[in-house]
């Protein structure tokens, strides 16, 4: 399988008033798959080549009403793409670029260069989802879609050495072609957090963050719910020079929770129904790590050697 793809955007900025800003932008996208199935049952069937392009709008709106306060909107089209396999196959083929249309409406206060927080309302229609499938161990698209959603973040330097940052986000994301109980999306992210906190200390720096994902639907009608995750992981460094040592551990208090669930049908023995037995599938986080790498600031900045020429 070869896929090529392309884009070209442009924007144009305009300040009518001291307060007032605007921008529009306009992006062309162009994807072409040239797909080539050689092996099993749908061998050379489902073959061949698709082309798809998509032109997307995109419109802001920036009012400042004080020097320390911003409030913007802002819309536009995107796209997600499909599996290329899926653009040329003869039963039931997909769109392969998927028209998406969203907004946003915000606000940032940022009194001085030390403490900073913004706070945004969202929304998002897409034409279809993305679903992942068991059996096959893809995805496959779906019904048409929309999602919403509020993110709240900040930042503060209380003193010189100490820096610390929070987010949060809540999402609601539910099919349109489903009746209501059973419209949700599987897989959708309905609560999560973000903190850290980072020492500098000269030449020396150490940072402690945290993430938390709260429990999510693993199926439309939410009866089953996968469970929360959460981790912390640790790092330092300290440059001597031109020369930066840079140690992290990854999953500090060495967590069991699963970094992504699914609910699906599976069979592990022949004792089992032949159809399967529908059940939670997890992948675990990786154990406690530690990492660590040394970074020559100046060769990191040098130009890659080619043989033949600078």
């Amino acid at each position: 399988m070869t896929e090529w793809s392309g884009a070209l955007f442009g924007e144009a900025r305009h300040a009518p008033l001291d307060w007032l800003s605007v921008v529009a932008g306009l992006r062309g996208d162009l994807f072409a798959f040239d797909v080539d199935t050689r092996g099993g049952a749908s061998a050379g069937v489902d073959s061949g080549g698709e082309v798809d392009a998509l032109l997307s709008p995109k419109l802001a709106v920036i009012v400042r009403p004080h020097e320390q306060v911003e409030l913007y909107l802002n819309g536009g089209g995107g796209y997600h793409s499909n599996d290329a396999r899926g653009t040329t196959a003869q039963v039931d083929p997909v769109d392969p670029l998927v028209r998406q249309w969203g907004t946003e409406a915000g606000a940032r206060w940022q009194p001085d260069s030390r403490f900073h927080v913004t706070s945004v309302f969202w929304f998002l229609d897409s034409d279809s989802e993305l679903v992942f499938v068991g059996d096959a161990g893809s995805t496959e698209a779906k019904g048409s879609s929309r999602r919403f959603g509020v993110e709240l973040t900040g930042f503060v330097r209380p003193v010189p050495w100490l820096a610390l940052d929070a987010a949060y986000s809540w999402s609601d994301a539910r099919f349109d072609t489903l009746p209501d109980g059973a419209d949700k999306i599987p897989g959708g992210l309905e609560h999560v957090v973000s903190a850290g906190a980072t020492v500098t200390l000269g030449s020396f720096s150490t940072s402690l963050r945290l993430r938390h994902f709260a429990a999510y639907p693993l199926i439309e009608d939410d009866t089953q719910r996968a469970g929360s995750t959460t981790l912390v992981q640790f790092g330092t460094a300290y440059t001597w020079r031109r020369v930066t040592l840079d140690l992290a551990v990854v999953n500090l208090f060495d967590s069991k929770d699963n970094d992504i669930q699914y609910f699906y049908a599976s069979r592990l023995n022949l004792a089992e129904p032949v159809g399967g037995i529908d059940d939670t599938h997890r992948h675990p986080v990786e154990p406690r790590q530690l990492r660590g790498t040394v970074e020559d600031r100046v060769l990191a900045a040098a130009p890659a050697f080619r043989a033949d020429g600078p």
